[in-house]
């Protein structure tokens, strides 16, 4: 059992029970020896002792038809957390035991009413904070990315079935293709396909996170300034010596309703200490892992970071050059243009911040555009992948070397097929279900 709407005050909650007892508890709650399956009923819910607790709305679903695959019961009450928990305390009594973290899911998995892909997709589903990962996990949920797992399986089991007729009835194998060749470039085109999905996981992690925007700049140009500007609350610390910020601070910033994760970095410039060259080195690495980036100047000093080191880390397009400190007037420096938006703000007075807003948003939805992936690829699923990639173009560079029979591709196959299968089925699966679901929340 377990409350499966949030707690406090609310018009109604849902309180969820699951399990092989859940008739016969409905019977001794509500008093009925017969209803239907997938109806809505109006009764008291009364105590063991026949107080009555609230009136309530409840559900029966059969195992077959509900989330989990057992027999379970939704009870709709108040949403009077003293009604919630007295209603709690009654179902314990009657030998109910509140549900672990995702353990509604968890069921459902073990009794395969979805699989692994899909029960992801649940957690995906509920923190969506945008269109596009919304519609994401929704197809995942779906079993998109479970019916490409498919395909792929099928595809490595006709090529294994082709390799061990080979090698089982070679005199009847008119028509297939019996030559090595045939298996390195079946090979090599599933290797293509692996690796972009492999590819996809990038983005699949941006849509889920949230649009990653990274301040780098020079010291003293502003950027801490602006970081907070843009929080509209002082997170980072702002001082006229050069070299303030020492490590990257990361926030979450919601602009015209998307949501962005600002992180404010080290200046770049040649280091006074080791701990500022640490500094320095993460601002570098997270401009390379940067969605979109904040390259902050100040027109009125002669810059020394250049255009070119800048664009060997980031695409110039993901870029808006930032002139801040617009309120200390014009400045006489010569501009790097290279086809660079450039907004001139002043973190001091908010001057240029809604221009600056606009030109992200415009950045975002480019992004959103071009980089939304056809799955949902988190960093379990690219794992497994990369395993597969790694046993096939092993047997490939094994084959080409040592110019290996056929036959000898059938075990490279067999494992490369039982790797395949844990995205929607593990081996493991304790731990694996273990780590998961104990992201999820108590109810769901």
């Amino acid at each position: 059992m377990a409350l499966a709407t949030p707690c406090g005050v609310a018009a109604i909650a849902k309180v969820r029970v699951s399990g092989p007892r859940t008739k016969e508890l409905v019977q001794e709650i509500f008093g009925k020896k017969e209803w239907g399956a997938r109806h809505v009923y109006h009764s008291s819910f009364r105590n063991r002792q026949g107080e009555r607790l609230d009136e309530v709305c409840w559900f029966y679903f059969e195992g077959e038809h509900s989330y989990t695959g057992e027999d379970s019961l939704e009870i709709d009450c108040h949403g009077n957390p003293l009604i919630v928990q007295k209603i709690l305390e009654d179902l314990e009594f009657r030998a109910c035991r509140l549900a672990e973290p995702g353990e509604f899911t968890r069921r459902a998995f073990l009794n395969h009413k979805i699989d692994l892909c899909q029960a992801e997709a649940v957690l995906d589903l509920i923190h969506a904070n945008n269109e596009e990962a919304l519609a994401l996990a929704s197809q995942q949920l779906s079993g998109k990315l479970s019916r490409k797992v498919s395909e792929l399986s099928e595809r490595l089991l006709r090529l294994l079935a082709s390799v061990e007729m080979t090698i089982d009835f070679p005199s009847e194998m008119d028509d297939e293709p019996k030559d090595a060749n045939h298996i390195r470039e079946a090979i090599g085109q599933f290797l293509e396909d692996i690796r972009s999905l492999q590819a996809m996981q990038r983005d699949s992690e941006r849509l889920k996170r949230g649009t990653k925007v990274v301040l780098i700049g020079e010291p003293n140009v502003g950027k801490s300034s602006l970081f907070n500007c843009l929080l509209r609350q002082e997170r980072a610390l702002v001082n006229a010596e050069a070299g303030t910020t020492r490590d990257f601070i990361s926030a979450s910033w919601i602009c015209s309703g998307y949501v962005l994760e600002l992180c404010d970095t080290a200046g770049l410039r040649h280091p006074e200490s080791d701990l500022e060259r640490q500094g320095i080195e993460k601002s570098i690495t997270l401009l390379k892992e940067a969605d979109l980036a904040l390259w902050v100047v100040d027109p009125h000093v002669l810059e020394k970071f250049s255009i070119q080191t800048l664009q060997t880390h980031i695409d110039l397009k993901r870029v808006i050059r930032v002139e801040n400190k617009s309120d200390l007037g014009t400045a006489d420096m010569p501009r790097a243009e290279n086809g660079l938006r450039t907004v001139s703000v002043s973190a001091k007075t908010g001057m240029g911040i809604d221009v600056l807003c606009l030109l992200l948003v415009e950045k975002i939805r480019v992004l959103s555009v071009h980089c939304v992936p056809s799955y949902g690829i988190n960093e379990r699923h690219a794992s497994v992948f990369r395993r597969v990639e790694q046993v096939l173009a092993s047997s490939l560079v094994r084959m080409d070397s040592a110019d290996l029979a056929v036959e000898c591709m059938a075990s490279d196959l067999r494992l490369a097929l039982e790797i395949l299968g844990e995205i929607t089925n593990p081996y493991d699966q304790e731990a694996i279900l273990d780590r998961l679901f104990a992201q999820f929340c108590i109810g769901k």
